[in-house]
């Protein structure tokens, strides 16, 4: 019986050619395995990040493939790829009638029908269709992160959200957050001033005051960001109870969401302030650090003990 469990479990399409590898190997005792996708849009196919273009007068569908079809209704191997063995096959997947990859597999000795086919060709065209989705929507959210960190850092704070993201990292680290902590901090200081991007005056008093909830009204709208989205709301609350919008404090919300504070306020305070370093670090524990979490400010300590903290304001 076919061995699907590895391909079915692939979430992206790394993962997807690397357990195709391992299904063709098993079953099949093919010796080499590549899956190119192909761009319906476009009408291109991709393998890694090389893109095979069509020429102008290729048909739309596999003749836009520059690929001729065998007599096996397979297809010819295509010259993007190396081959090592005699015995190769090259079969086109679709979903619905329409193309989405090719399977190109090589053999050390003639395969003959490969058994149970049919069912890998139904479950990887499906799969790769919901795969290549998702990259879609992981590529549209990075290109939206990174206008966004753009339209903040126009609102004159340029490299805010680097020292920010650099400082929680190190928190995080210093504090022994589990990866799912540290990634969600690490998007929290990416979108921690989205807020601000929706006021006419962002320098307003409205906007500072309001930006938290804006921001995180934005984030909780998608189910990924629910963790971020209460990290953005809390980054101006102060572990005492003097900060905003709700004047949280203590035990009312988790230690990651008192670093994101802790960092925010004292990455906002080297930015202002004109003192030297040693200055500005002799001022923020005499004064701001008061107001955080005593574990985030010994960690805070740890990174100044170390100079680590100088090199990450850089």
């Amino acid at each position: 019986m076919l061995m699907l469990e590895p391909v079915i479990e692939a979430t992206n399409l790394r993962e997807l050619q690397t357990n195709l590898a391992t299904v063709a190997g098993h079953c099949w005792n093919a010796t080499n395995c590549y899956y190119l996708t192909y761009d319906d849009r476009r009408q291109v196919l991709s393998f890694g990040n090389e893109v095979i273009i069509p020429e102008p007068t290729d048909q739309v569908g596999l003749a836009a493939l520059n690929l001729a079809v065998c007599d096996d209704q397979s297809l010819s191997w295509p010259a993007c790829l190396p081959h090592q063995q005699r015995y190769r096959r090259s079969v086109p997947i679709f979903v619905w009638g329409g193309l989405v990859g090719i399977l190109c597999l090589e053999f050390s000795q003639d395969p003959g029908e490969l058994a149970d086919f049919e069912e890998l060709e139904r479950t990887l065209g499906h799969l790769t269709a919901r795969v290549l989705d998702k990259e879609m929507s992981a590529q549209f959210m990075t290109r939206c992160k990174e206008l966004l960190v753009r339209g903040v850092e126009a609102q004159g704070k340029a490299g805010h959200i680097q020292r920010l993201s650099r400082l929680v990292g190190s928190l995080a680290r210093l504090l022994d957050f589990s990866p799912q902590v540290k990634s969600d901090l690490l998007e929290a200081a990416q979108y921690h001033d989205i807020g601000l991007l929706t006021f006419e005056k962002p320098n307003s008093t409205e906007a500072q005051q309001g930006h938290p909830q804006v921001g995180a009204s934005l984030l909780n709208s998608h189910t990924e960001f629910f963790e971020v989205a209460r990290m953005v709301l809390t980054h101006h609350e102060r572990y005492d109870g003097s900060g905003f919008p709700s004047r949280k404090s203590g035990d009312e919300l988790p230690l990651e969401c008192w670093v994101l504070s802790l960092a925010e306020d004292f990455v906002e305070f080297w930015e202002t302030s004109v003192s030297s370093y040693q200055g500005k670090i002799k001022e923020f524990f005499a004064g701001n650090a008061k107001h955080h979490h005593p574990d985030v400010v010994d960690a805070l300590c740890g990174l100044v003990d170390s100079g680590e903290l100088e090199s990450l304001l850089s």
